[in-house]
């Protein structure tokens, strides 16, 4: 068994109590799998260790939960990934260990998937066919109606009135004065005229793989809620897309609201929303990435808020014409 990359601080994650190596015959021994001929602990990703492992008969992916997250929430994650498959939307597919998803080492659960060889959206464009079948999957996600637990996402666009009370004062002037509008109005949103479904809670580009065939996977299930559907919608539209002008922006918008309401139509109260909800995520994730010190999303964050203010100023994202 060979590691090609030796990660400990993502290992500090979970609570294994065993050597990495016995764990993983352990785990090739309950899934049935073969021997572990090599493993990669993959590099992205904050919460839980994902371990890409190669035997004679495959590649796969194992999750060790974090020791943070809670049985039932890992229940949750679970649920979903079997709950998103059978509704036919594209995610890793489990396997079982005598009969069960989940397996326990130690203080650790884990679970085995197969290994989905694709490559991510960053970095590249995105064609109308491809994002047609995004918008159709994202709509299924909502019509699915089981309930799993609230977990508090400290990136999450819902919790923005309280993790900016709480961080503003790490927030320079400048970003602060970006911050407040965002947060004021999304103060006002009643958020029981919205529709609740299950929601994704994280669609951006590194979550959404694609293959050579043309197959697509939806990955990391870890801020997956029960919650307005239209919040996710909107964490898509201000996560997925390059921040560049409020024309490209409106088109964009435009032809994914278009998409989405020929599935599920939203209300007048949702459509509303949206440039509201678009311009909280980005003021969550400026708050979130100057917290922890992350440059990528704090410039991320920055642009999205001053296009998206301007695109809000000009008017709403259904007045541009059709693409």
């Amino acid at each position: 068994m060979r590691e090609y990359i030796v990660a400990g601080d993502i290992l500090k994650r979970v609570d294994l109590q065993v050597p990495l190596k016995s764990a993983l015959e352990k785990v090739s021994e309950a899934y049935r799998i073969g021997n572990v001929l090599h493993y990669r602990i993959i590099q992205m990703g904050f919460e839980d260790a994902n371990i890409v492992l190669e035997t004679k008969k495959g590649k796969y992916v194992l999750k060790i939960f974090s020791k943070l997250k809670t049985l039932r929430k890992i229940n949750d994650v679970v649920k979903g990934l079997v709950e998103f498959r059978k509704a036919g939307v594209p995610t890793p597919k489990l396997l079982k260990a005598r009969g069960k998803y989940l397996l326990k080492i130690g203080k650790s659960y884990m679970c085995l998937m197969e290994f989905f060889t694709g490559k991510s959206f960053e970095g590249r464009s995105v064609s109308e066919k491809e994002l047609n079948n995004i918008v159709k999957f994202m709509a299924k996600i909502h019509g699915l109606r089981f309930k799993v637990k609230h977990n508090y996402d400290s990136w999450g666009t819902v919790n923005l009135v309280k993790e900016y009370r709480e961080k503003k004062r790490f927030l320079r002037e400048k970003d602060r004065k970006l911050v407040e509008p965002a947060v004021r109005e999304f103060g006002k949103i009643n958020f029981s005229k919205f529709r609740k479904s299950i929601i994704h809670g994280d669609l951006q580009r590194h979550h959404f793989l694609k293959n050579s065939k043309g197959d697509m996977c939806i990955i990391d299930l870890g801020c997956m809620d029960y919650n307005a559907s239209v919040l996710d919608l909107a964490i898509f539209l201000a996560l997925f897309f390059p921040v560049n002008s409020v024309g490209k922006c409106r088109k964009i918008y435009y032809f994914v609201l278009e998409k989405y309401n020929s599935i599920r139509k939203l209300t007048k109260e949702e459509t509303e929303a949206i440039p509201i909800l678009i311009q909280a995520t980005y003021a969550i994730y400026l708050i979130a990435s100057t917290y922890n010190k992350s440059p990528y999303w704090i410039e991320f964050a920055r642009k999205g808020l001053g296009v998206s203010r301007k695109l809000w100023k000009d008017g709403t994202i259904l007045d541009s014409p059709k693409l």
